[in-house]
């Protein structure tokens, strides 16, 4: 008897890469002499499906768009002992060569050739660096495979790393990218929401271990020519398919300390003969956030001090294909999802918590107007407090009853709160059809067409404490719809080219109201503003008696108001009623982006050894604007200079070429390496953030703005000189037109408002809002990278696999927001709640790593043993912006800063880290497996030294809270504000810029440059054990953050000031109406893991500690 078997290094797999759902397959079948068999049956047979062909006349055969999953082939030919390869592996957008295949005459034994795991390391030709998750791979990530949690899955694959910005450790980086930099994908197609490039899954992963073939695929880098419109890395989430005979799951989970029910369903059902798959999942969760406080808090303090206290999350995939022509060589696929996250603030708090008093009511101790007004003007040196809005008794109430009701507002804010307010309502809905044609044996069509939206959104009257001035609506997010098609032909066995196509229609939203970013930014100095005749808050005063002119007996309350009135009385439209004050907003008003692409791509088999994979895609994008409300004379989109809205960044254009090559050295060892270019095109954030103004009273279109031709109000202020325009010295549109050489924003150029409404419409823009439209392309990427790859085969190391990754990648041209103006104060805490600013596309990304992977085969059902993955990264990366909260999220720089060109590391990301998953297979069916998480710290500080204009030159200062040029440009909330400073003057004597007299300083040691130290290392553990029960059940339970109760990166207290009072030392310069354990404030708080632990005044944001959850899963 002779035993034909041939070792996994037998197989050849030419560039998969990640976004693709099919791939390909080729061979042939010869006799034990070499000859060709012609006619030879070869079948694909997976759960999903079945695909047949046979041998040509030279013996050949070839699948060509495979739905990815883990297939049997089978060989058989009369007079031939029929053969059998088990696990074959197809991925997304990758070619798997077998070669020649024997087939032997009068052997009884079935010959049979293992194949290589879709999670292992080594892939001998894969031309691009890519991981696949899936599988075992699942569980040794997440230990419960059926959990939701997308980011911890994902950091399973080398390169992915945890980034600490806004999101609280949520946000996810690929090779130094950041977040907007990534290329989601749902699929194969876009799945990157158009408001900023978010991740419309929004965390959440729905049954891709269920059915047949699901998983998720990662690309580091740009990827093969396919792929576009990507800076960083592709994610794409690989839906399952339905299986033959049909099964399902239901999976009951639930939790604590805190609330934690989940509940996921799926089904995968399949007709024998294949024409018809489906797969439907369902997932629904009720949970605590688990950043809501230490696990002792009082729960009647988690509503009250905490914004999120509840979620609720509903996600329902299904996946349709029918086969159908001959061999079911034709196919048709419907896959829709429909999902809804829902936030909920008030939960387990409702004692004690309340809503500002809102529009229209009367004015009580928390309304936040008059509350904000009369800080902002005690603050401000052009705003003295003594100014009318301080001291007059009544006018909280009236400016309250001027106020326009906004959408969610609550019906009675005058009571406490009884019912939890929904500050987020985040739909999804998601449809995609999909076609393709095996058109010969060698050419293969695919057609995909989606359309799908993503709104994210609510209100935020419950948290007004934090908010302040801010506190509002809005809805973000938007839709896309779009096509990709492709075709495919294999010539010989040497080469497959394709040709693919794609056009998306991306709609950017956002929509938002702040009534109170309004009326401050109407409440300025009085003197100023009626110098500039724009404006102001006291124009809606009126005169006690409302039948009569303005005179000296009948006064307006303040001087030089009551314009409205004195307006509408003249022209003989007074009806007795005060218009409302208008609210400043943000609105897209309709504008669209068109994005496409072409992209040839060769992949060329030279030898067993040699792979190449050469291809060159153009990418191109069209923005079309939406209206300027109250454009008047202008012409550009929020009234930017004409030479800004050029080709290059309307139109913009890009030629990006892709080289890979692989080369196997040997049966166990192989090299690869690839260069490629990318684009990343404009999306709603970076495109432009046009103003709204809404609420706007007919009346005030009828009455003549306050300003002249000689001193002209209306416009951005950045258009530059043209018909109509002349240059305001009293205005400097808030810094949008850069800085003069004494530091000081450059005047603008303006236009003569139309009527007082149009006047009030600019003034938000020029106060709230700036133009960041124009000028400059999208950024473009280069990546180089270097792998080896190696198979071990002896020993108890038999069949694991490794890879390590050298990379290089450098951006151009990216995206940065450039500080123009402060935004209003909070009127609780005093800090900034918002910031003007602009975009601009001239920051550089220098990036240099290592990323590593060991991986272990999996261990089938009645065997024992160990199963898993080693991840590790190394990342060195430069860039022009400082640490500070939000870094990977496009934070707001100062524009001295820029001018210096100074790099930084990155401070949203650690240079080391690590993520190991074990399974334990026991024979009865027993797993047990543990999860570990570490790195070494993320960069941090804000540095001794700050930078600004000096007697009109740009110098390196000393950095403390004294004055704008020693102020820190790193820390909470970006650049400029003091509460940031670790080195603190003595009030009384403050010394001077270049040598301020320091009293006193955190206590911290900061390092020389911003982000040169380090916080403190961290560690975390997840524990997993689950046991079958019988032989449909399985129980199971997750002890979560094991080792660990704080995930968060330490920050700064930013209510932590030495000597904010003018006295030194711990504990002191704290606010005391600030809420206790919110985000902004913890008394004394410290960082245990530093010397001093309570000591120092830094915040490190609380998790929720160990938790569990239990959970019990059937098969149906």
């Amino acid at each position: 008897m002779l035993m034909f078997v041939a070792m996994i290094f037998s197989l050849t797999m030419t560039s998969y890469a990640a976004g693709g759902v099919r791939g390909n397959l080729n061979g042939s079948v010869v006799t034990a002499k070499g000859a060709p068999i012609v006619g030879a049956s070869v079948e694909l047979v997976s759960p999903s499906g079945i695909y047949k062909t046979e041998t040509d006349a030279h013996g050949q055969f070839r699948f060509i768009g495979i739905p990815t999953d883990t297939y049997a082939l089978f060989l058989m030919k009369k007079g031939y002992q029929p053969r059998s390869i088990q696990g074959v592996t197809i991925q997304g957008d990758s070619s798997v060569a077998l070669g020649a295949l024997k087939m032997a005459t009068g052997i009884k034994t079935i010959a049979t050739v293992k194949s290589i795991a879709a999670n292992s390391s080594f892939h001998p030709t894969q031309t691009q660096d890519t991981y696949s998750v899936s599988g075992q791979r699942v569980q040794q990530a997440l230990g419960n495979k059926y959990s939701t949690n997308e980011a911890q899955l994902l950091q399973s694959a080398p390169g992915v790393i945890p980034t600490y910005d806004s999101s609280n450790g949520a946000g996810l980086s690929i090779r130094g990218s950041l977040s907007v930099e990534l290329g989601y994908q749902y699929d194969g197609v876009p799945f990157s929401a158009p408001f900023f490039n978010e991740n419309a899954s929004q965390g959440f992963i729905n049954g891709i271990n269920g059915g047949s073939g699901g998983g998720i695929q990662i690309v580091s880098g740009t990827g093969d020519a396919t792929q576009g419109n990507v800076g960083g890395g592709i994610i794409n989430t690989i839906v399952p398919r339905g299986t033959y005979p049909a099964s399902g799951i239901v999976d009951a989970e639930a939790g604590g300390p805190y609330y934690h029910h989940v509940l996921n369903l799926n089904y995968s059902a399949a007709t024998d003969n294949g024409h018809f798959t489906n797969y439907a999942s369902f997932s629904a969760s009720r949970f605590v956030p688990n950043n809501n406080g230490p696990i002792n808090a009082p729960s009647a303090e988690l509503g009250t001090y905490f914004g999120v206290s509840r979620e609720l999350h509903n996600d329902f995939v299904d996946n349709m294909v029918f086969r159908f022509g001959k061999n079911n060589h034709e196919s048709f696929q419907i896959l829709g999802r429909v999902a809804f996250e829902q936030q909920y603030n008030g939960y387990g708090g409702l004692n004690g918590l309340s809503y500002f008093q809102g529009p229209n009511t009367v004015a009580g101790s928390n309304f936040y107007f008059p509350a904000g007004i009369n800080l902002a003007i005690a603050t401000n040196p052009g705003g003295p407090p003594s100014q009318w809005y301080a001291t007059e008794p009544g006018y909280a109430s009236y400016v309250a009853s001027l106020t326009p009701t906004l959408p969610y507002a609550p019906a009675n804010p005058n009571v406490p709160v009884t019912q939890p307010e929904l500050i987020n309502n985040a739909p999804l809905n998601f449809l995609k059809f999909g076609y393709t044609n095996s058109l010969n044996s060698s050419t293969f069509l695919s057609v995909s067409a989606y359309n799908w939206g993503l709104f994210q959104g609510g209100s935020g009257y419950t948290n007004f404490q934090n908010t302040g001035f801010q506190t509002g609506w809005q809805v973000t997010g938007g839709s896309r719809a779009g096509v990709i098609a492709s075709i495919t032909h294999q010539f010989g066995e040497k080469n497959t080219v394709t040709l693919e196509g794609d056009y998306d229609n991306a709609h950017p939203y956002w929509n938002a109201q702040w009534p109170g970013l309004s009326q401050l930014a109407l409440a300025g100095d009085i003197a100023t503003y009626q110098t500039n005749n724009v404006p102001q808050l006291i124009d809606w005063l009126t005169p006690a008696n409302t039948s009569a002119p303005v005179s000296g007996s009948n006064p307006c309350p303040a001087a030089g108001g009551c314009y409205i009135y004195n307006a509408l009385q003249t022209s003989g439209k007074w009806n007795g009623t005060m218009p409302q004050i208008p609210t400043f907003g943000i609105d897209y008003h309709g504008t669209t982006q068109q994005i496409w692409g072409v992209s040839l791509r060769d992949q060329y088999y030279a030898s067993s050894r040699l792979n190449f994979d050469i291809g060159a895609r153009i990418d191109g994008e069209q923005n079309k604007f939406g209206p300027t409300p109250f454009a008047g004379i202008s012409t550009t989109p929020s009234d930017v200079s004409p030479a800004k809205v050029n080709n290059q960044f309307i139109k913009p254009r890009e030629f990006e070429p892709r080289l890979a090559v692989a080369y196997r050295l040997n049966q166990t060892n192989s090299l690869r390496a690839s260069y490629g270019r990318s684009t990343l095109f404009f999306f709603g954030q970076t495109l432009g953030t046009p103003y709204n103004v809404s609420g706007v009273s007919p009346l005030l279109s009828q009455i003549p703005a306050k300003d002249t031709a000689a001193n002209p109000a209306c416009g951005s202020g950045t258009h530059g000189p043209g018909t109509g325009y002349t240059q305001n010295p009293n205005n400097y549109a808030n810094g949008a037109n850069g800085l003069g050489p004494n530091g000081q924003p450059n005047a603008g150029y303006f236009f003569q408002c139309q009527n007082y409404a149009a006047s009030v419409a600019w003034f938000f823009d020029q106060q709230l809002d700036a133009p960041d439209l124009g000028g400059y392309g999208p950024p473009t990427y280069n990546n180089f990278d270097l792998a080896w790859s190696h198979l071990f085969t002896k020993g108890r190391l038999n069949g694991w696999s490794s890879r390590l990754t050298g990379y290089v990648r450098r951006g151009f041209n990216v995206e940065q927001n450039v500080f123009l103006l402060e935004g209003p104060p909070n009127p609780v805490t005093g800090q900034s709640s918002a910031s003007v600013f602009t975009t601009t596309a001239n920051g550089n990304e220098k990036t240099f790593g290592l990323e590593g992977e060991l991986t272990t085969p999996d261990i089938h059902r009645g065997q024992h043993g160990i199963s898993g993955f080693l991840t590790l990264d190394y990342i060195n990366e430069l860039l022009n912006q400082p640490p500070i909260a939000g870094s990977a999220q496009l934070p707001i720089l100062s524009q001295q800063l820029l001018l210096t060109g100074q790099f930084f590391k990155a401070g949203f990301i650690p240079p080391l880290s690590a993520v190991l998953g074990l399974t334990y297979h026991f024979k009865n069916g027993l797993k047990i497996s543990p999860t570990f998480f570490a790195n070494g710290g993320y960069p941090f500080g804000v540095g001794r030294s700050s930078i600004g204009f000096v007697n009109g030159q740009l110098m390196t200062t000393p950095e403390t809270n004294y004055g704008a040029p020693n102020l820190p440009y790193a820390g909470v909330n970006g650049p400029g504000n003091a509460y940031n400073a670790s080195y603190y003057v003595d009030p009384q004597v403050p010394g001077s810029i270049l040598n301020p007299n320091i009293a006193a300083s955190r206590g911290y040691a900061e390092p020389a440059i911003a982000g040169n130290g380090y916080s403190p290392k961290q560690f975390s553990m997840n524990l997993d054990i689950e046991t079958p029960v019988s032989k449909t059940y399985t129980l199971g339970v997750d002890f979560l953050n094991v080792t660990n109760n704080h995930y968060q990166v330490p920050i700064v207290n930013t209510l932590y000031q030495p000597v904010a009072t003018g006295v030194a030392g711990p504990n002191t310069g704290q606010n005391a109406t600030a809420n206790p354990l919110s985000g902004s404030y913890l008394p004394g708080a410290g960082n245990e893991y530093y010397p001093g632990g309570g000591t120092l005044p830094f915040l490190n944001n609380y998790d929720l500690g160990m938790s569990w959850n239990v959970y019990l899963r059937t098969r149906i």
